[in-house]
Parts: C-alpha cells; structure tokens; sequence
C-alpha cells in the first residue's frame, strides 16, 4: 500500500479501464533503411591535402556543418590572382586619377587666365576703348577653356568609373568561381581586406542527416573524383518490413504502421509500397514504410517491430495500456488500484 505522497513521489499514474473495440493489426519486424532519394555524397571541390577530419561515420551533423579541411594550391592560385587583378586595376584607377588631376590643375589655371582676359575686354569694350572683336575673341577663349575643363572631369569620371566597374565585376566573378570550390563569401571579403591568402578550405555538409560513409584520413590527397563523405537525411527515413505470404491480402499502400525499436521508442508510418516479389529463401514480402524521424531515433540498418494497422474489430473488450502490463515469469499482469 502507499499513500497519495507515495504515489506522487513514485510517479505512480492510473488509468480507467474501459470498454473499447479492438484494434486489428498484425505484428511484424523490419530493418531501418536511409531513403535512396535523400541521400547525398560529398566530394572536395578541389585537389589538396587532408589535414584534419572533423566527422566520422553515424555521427548526425547539421548543413553547413565542418566535416574536414583541405589544403589547397588551387585555392590559394585563385586568390592570389583575384588580389593581384585588384591590386592591378587600383593602381591604375590611381594613375588614371593622377594624371587627370595634373591636367585639371593645368585648365584650371588656364580657365582663371582666359576669365580674366574676358572680364578685361569686357570693361574696355563697355568704356569703348577696346574693339567688339577682342571682347569676342577674349569671350570665345573663356568658353572654350571652360568647355575644356568640363570635357577634362567628365573624361575623369567615365574612365574612374568604368575601371570600378571592372573592379567590382573581376570581384564578383572570382566569388562565383570561389563559391564552386567552396569557399565562402566572407573568406573572400577577409582576403580582400587583409591581403592574406589562405588555402584552407573547409568541406562542409550540404544538409543535415547521418554520416553513413567517411572515406578520408589524414594526410591524403583528395581530388574531385573521390567521394569522402556519404550523407543521408534522417527524416523522412525508411523501413524495410519483411510480411508473410499468408498476410499479403491483408496489406496495403497507406496503412498506418506503428514502428518500434529494442529500446520500446515509437514512431508512426505509413506504408508507401508494398513489393511485388517473394522472397525465395523466407517465403516473405518486402514492404516499405515510410515515416517522419524528426529526432533521429531510427537509424540506417537499426531493427525495429512493425505494428500494421488494419482497421477495427466489431469486437469490443476491456483495453489497458500496453505500458501498464507487467511480465513476470512469462505470464502477464495488471496492478489494479484498490481505494480504502
């Protein structure tokens, strides 16, 4: 016996029994297996040495996740290359600068001689000392000069901005090239600001899921050709359930299946294909199921039972939860709840 503090302190939970109609179902066992769509194999963009592994085989990672580095000399070439074409138009944006502000300081000042020549004609053509054809003259020079100053900035501005342009397309097109091999944006922009090279590349995951194959050590070579990483995405994921031939008519495309593994964790499913083919040596059918596995707790080649709901009996029966039936000495029991 144990009092209502017992019972809480033992998390001890009743439930009624009731009358309900029975469920038909059959039971069977399957293995998990990943889903042939979703699975993925990871290759190095690029030819360099391994010099640390940080992903092994059933490891679940994230996308984007680090699963190795590699050392790369086309990756460091490619930026060095995007550095020195910077390096290259920069210097000549200066040049550029440079020698237009030298003529521009020159039509300056030549800008304020014809000006003030204009001004002179003006006054002496005003007191009718100086004849209309040097204050024309005198005037034309001025326009001129100032024409000659507009020409001079705006030729500045054009050839500024289409060597900026030329910049900003080397740069963009050098990520893009980046990008394919796998380096990131903001390692390119760190290059960019810093000037350092680096020909460290990461290998990431290209989604989440389980590691179901790591083939790469340390110290090798790796070039695009080789796979060194297989990746499957867990959820939705695979079971594989072997049926008895006897129980082939009772099964069908979408019925509901309720899976569970040695460790009595459950899922639900639903079967999405039923085979077509029996095996020679078992004498069973394969039947696929296909259920959401959002925390992982099915894995590639774990076993599980298989529960196939086949709808309701016109029976009905006094039910208790499965959790609450006690083996003991391969006989089942119930605790009932006495009150008083």
């Amino acid at each position: 016996s144990v009092d209502e503090q017992g019972i809480r302190a033992l998390e001890i939970k009743t439930v009624k029994v009731q009358l309900q109609r029975l469920r038909k179902s059959l039971t069977a066992t399957g293995e998990v297996q990943a889903d042939e769509t979703r699975a993925f194999t990871v290759n190095p963009p690029v030819t360099g040495v391994v010099t640390a592994v940080l992903a092994k085989q059933g490891d679940i990672v994230k996308a984007g996740q680090v699963l190795a580095v590699v050392q790369s000399i086309e990756v460091a070439s490619n930026l060095t290359l995007l550095l020195n074409e910077r390096t290259r138009i920069t210097a000549e944006i200066s040049r550029v600068k440079t020698k237009y502000t030298s003529e521009l300081t020159l039509q300056n000042n030549q800008v304020q001689l014809n000006k003030s020549a204009f001004e002179r004609e003006d006054g002496l053509l005003k007191e009718g000392i100086s004849a209309r054809k040097n204050y024309l003259e005198a005037r034309n020079a001025y326009d001129s000069a100032l024409v000659r100053l507009a020409t001079l900035k705006l030729q500045l501005a054009q050839e500024v901005s289409l060597l900026e342009k030329q910049l900003a397309v080397t740069i963009h097109n050098a990520k893009g090239q980046l990008r394919i091999m796998g380096i990131a944006e903001s390692a390119v922009d760190d290059a960019l600001r810093t000037g350092e090279v680096t020909s460290a590349l990461s290998i990431k995951a290209p989604v989440a899921g389980c590691v179901i194959k790591r083939e790469i050590t340390l110290g090798e070579r790796v070039d695009p050709s080789k796979s060194i990483f297989s990746i499957v995405n867990l959820s939705p994921i695979w079971a594989m359930v072997d049926i008895y031939q006897e129980q082939i008519p009772k099964v069908k495309e979408g019925q509901q299946v309720l899976l569970a593994t040695p460790s009595n964790e459950r899922l639900s499913g639903r079967i999405s294909s039923v085979g077509s083919v029996v095996d020679n040596d078992t004498k069973t059918l394969h039947v696929r199921v296909i259920a959401d596995n959002p925390r992982g707790i099915l894995r590639p080649g774990m076993f599980v039972t298989a529960e196939i709901l086949l709808g309701s009996s016109t029976k009905t029966a006094l039910l208790v939860p499965e959790s609450a039936i006690v083996t003991y000495k391969d006989r089942p029991y119930v605790y009932m709840h006495h009150i008083g």
